[in-house]
């Protein structure tokens, strides 16, 4: 049962929203309010987005269709006026009798335009998948890959390739999702002939679950879960299938059913003349570590001599006490020994000193039929090099109890893992000990990745609290992170996919507001965005610092200003005492000479007097020790002598 299409209204405070959500209700379509970008991502089955006309609608037209998971839902816009990139737009009042069937209409065309879109990625991951096998002769290795990479595109839980041999009573499973390295296994003759009868006319066939449960070296599930078998054809004729495993009661839709063929197809045109194929075709008999547990004596592994030279990887069997029974090729190649050298000799001798007490247990826990994962092992080659193996491990019956050891040499492998596994630790100390704060969120729906210590201490919020369970939107302001969006979309703020230093706010745990500085960058993986990282400084103690210094530096001036009054008006009282004392002695001459009977007496007087008043100011002027001012003509300040002068 499909789950109903979601009609979203995109609420961003504009005009009319409530009101065209009552109209569309009306109508009878589930209808979902949602408050940003961030909201609209997490809408499962929006079918529709309505936008209504407001400042902010043309960035959110151009972040909508911008987004991978919204790129093809129909756009509609409703209000007072249109903005460019929508699919349809309607002006308001809204007219439920046609909007009903607009509605329908976009909602139908929105299935369409999903469904090109997923048949477009279907076909451009079958043409990925079929790169991986464009090589023949590289097809041993290949094939692994391929066939998981078709189970992915198919969504199926579980896949295997299967090719007949000689005839229809033998068949190995090449590769599978379970081992995915190109090995022929072979197959009991009852599967070898399920397999033949499933593939004779060359058609997609549901087949019995025990078929690819054999093939998956697992037990069948229940009988309800269904396989699907897609022939594979070489030179017209079918050799073998592609099987993929379903859940129960779910049917292949039809896409990913043509999709399933073009990829037996492919493989069939990979198969066809390749050494692979060749080497399947001279297999003598069907072998299996499982079916060689029943056969005695050294002349059982004669009968599997060819089987285990045919691999490409190394294979060394050992008896009960860990002496070398046999080693193939690959092995010899590989370690540089020789067959007649460490046959009847014990693998220990040529194996690292400090992994020999590991490979007695790993022998034990074999005849004890424990089951065991893959290991390494360090082996001493004739070079005296120490080369790093992985090896798988099974154990074989014949005279007395022996084991077969299966190796590849992983050693550049390993050093890469190692310096990878550094570079990673190193990483991770580096963001758990930067001051400020790193945060990283995904791209699809805004979830915290990351959060280091410096995010805990700015935002407030503990990392096993916030990692997984928070969105980067709830981190910020609407509007900040809106903006945040739009800027690292924008070539103009340090070029597309990146924010250069920009002052923006947070919100911390409490919903307070902080100031920050921070940079952000678009973490893109085969041109899709698959992450954001922005690195976070606070600057609440570098504000609380500028505002000190700014105050410090303004009394500063304050101090230097009266300073400087100080010395001037020191300088003033000096440079004016001596002719001002001259004026006032002349003065004072003239005066005893005219007598107070001169006419020019009373005028005299005034001049002795307000030089005498000069003098007093001089006085004060040369007292002043601080800058105090007082309101003269207007807005004039001139300086307030009494009071700058006050002891």
């Amino acid at each position: 049962m499909h789950q109903p299409e979601i009609v979203a209204i995109l609420d961003m405070g504009a005009a009319h929203v409530q009101q065209a959500a009552e109209v569309i209700e009306s109508l009878g379509f589930p209808l979902e309010l949602v408050k940003d970008l961030a909201h609209l991502q997490r809408v499962e089955g929006c079918g529709v987005i309505l936008l209504p006309s407001c400042p902010r609608a043309g960035w959110m037209v151009e972040q909508i269709r911008s987004h991978p998971r919204l790129s093809e839902v129909p756009l509609l816009g409703f209000g007072d006026s249109p903005e460019d990139g929508l699919d349809d737009f309607w002006g308001w009042p809204l007219q439920g009798d046609t909007l009903g069937a607009a509605l329908a209409g976009w909602l139908a065309e929105g299935r369409s335009r999903r469904a090109r879109a997923e048949a477009a990625d279907l076909l451009s991951g079958v043409i990925q998948a079929g790169r991986l096998v464009a090589n023949r002769s590289e097809l041993d290795r290949s094939v692994g890959p391929y066939v998981v990479r078709a189970a992915e595109l198919l969504r199926s839980p579980g896949a295997a390739l299967m090719v007949l041999g000689r005839n229809e009573r033998e068949a190995f499973v090449v590769a599978s999702t379970e081992q995915g390295d190109g090995l022929l296994v072979p197959m009991e003759e009852r599967a070898a002939l399920s397999l033949a009868m499933c593939i004779e006319g060359g058609q997609v066939t549901d087949v019995e679950i025990g078929l690819l449960a054999m093939a998956l070296e697992r037990e069948p599930r229940d009988c309800s879960e269904s396989c699907l078998s897609f022939p594979v054809m070489v030179a017209s004729q079918p050799v073998g299938a592609l099987l993929f495993s379903q859940e129960p009661d779910h049917h292949l839709p039809t896409p990913l059913r043509r999709a399933g063929e073009l990829l037996a197809q492919i493989l069939g045109s990979a198969l066809a003349g390749s050494p692979l194929m060749q080497r399947i075709r001279e297999q003598t008999s069907k072998v299996s570590l499982q079916k060689v547990s029943a056969e005695l004596g050294a002349r059982s592994l004669r009968r599997y001599k060819e089987f285990f030279e045919s691999s490409p990887d190394g294979v060394l069997v050992l008896d009960s006490e860990g002496k070398v029974l046999y080693i193939n090729q690959a092995g010899a190649m590989m370690t540089g020994y020789a067959s007649k050298y460490l046959v009847g000799r014990p693998l220990a001798e040529i194996v690292a000193e400090h992994h020999r007490e590991g490979l007695v247990e790993v022998l034990q826990s074999v005849s004890d039929d424990v089951d065991l994962r893959n290991f390494d092992l360090q082996i001493l080659t004739t070079s005296e090099d120490h080369i790093t193996v992985a090896v798988s491990t099974s154990s074989l019956k014949l005279d007395k109890t022996a084991t077969v050891f299966t190796f590849r040499d992983v050693t550049e492998a390993r050093v890469i893992e190692d310096e990878l596994i550094n570079t990673k630790e190193f990483l991770e100390r580096l963001i758990a000990s930067a001051v400020d704060a790193i945060v990283a969120a995904d791209s699809m729906d805004g979830t915290i990745i990351l959060f280091n210590q410096g995010a805990e201490n700015l935002f407030g919020r503990a990392a096993e609290e916030t990692v997984g369970k928070v969105s980067l939107d709830e981190l910020f302001p609407a509007e900040e992170y809106e903006d945040l969006l739009r800027q690292l979309h924008s070539p103009h703020f340090g070029g597309e996919g990146r924010l250069e230093q920009s002052h923006k706010h947070v919100r911390d745990a409490g919903g307070r507001h902080v100031p920050v500085s921070m940079t952000a960058s678009i973490i893109s993986d085969d041109m899709r965005e698959v992450a954001l990282v922005a690195i976070i400084t606070d600057l609440r103690e570098q504000l609380q610092i500028q505002e000190r210094l700014a105050l410090t530096q303004e009394r500063l001036e304050v101090t230097e200003k009266q300073a400087l009054i100080a010395e001037l008006a020191g300088t003033t009282a000096h440079e004016l005492n001596q002719p001002l004392t001259s004026v006032m002695g002349y003065a004072e001459l003239l005066i005893k000479k005219m007598g107070p009977d001169s006419p020019f007496a009373s005028s005299m007087g005034v001049i002795m007097n307000e030089a005498e008043r000069m003098a007093e100011i001089v006085r004060k002027i040369g007292k002043i020790t601080r800058y105090e001012t007082k309101s003269y003509v207007g807005e004039t300040q001139i300086l307030d002598l009494d009071r700058a002068a006050e002891e």
